[in-house]
């Protein structure tokens, strides 16, 4: 989606001017008319739209600006891995190898020592 906006500067520098003159300038119709309805877009007199339109081309600037609304897509979310520590006489899941540790030798003491070679 783009949206069309006036040069706020070149305004700005026009109302501030001292010292303007009156100039009866000819437009060919199509032209004119075109800037009939630029005026009535942005809200402006005709007359202050022929001045900037002649600022800005002096300043080598635009006189109108034209904004974009990008959309940017959602960052894929990265997943960390977490290594689970699993007990394989119950099943039960550990964060981590203390933990684990601490499981085995409460709740399974017994398995353990079958475990060890005599």
């Amino acid at each position: 989606m783009s949206k069309e906006e006036i040069n706020l500067s070149l305004l700005e520098e026009y109302q501030k001017a001292q010292g303007k003159i009156k100039q009866t300038i000819w437009l060919p119709v199509e032209y004119f008319i075109q800037t009939l309805q630029l005026s009535k877009k942005f809200g402006i007199a005709n007359n202050i739209l022929l001045s900037t339109i002649i600022m800005a081309y002096y300043k080598n600037t635009n006189l109108i600006t034209k904004t974009e609304t990008v959309e940017k897509p959602v960052e894929k979310v990265i997943e960390k891995t977490k290594t689970i520590w699993p007990c394989y006489y119950c099943w039960n899941e550990f964060t981590n190898q203390d933990e684990l540790k601490k499981h085995l030798q409460a709740a399974h003491a017994t398995n353990l020592q079958k475990l060890v070679k005599t």
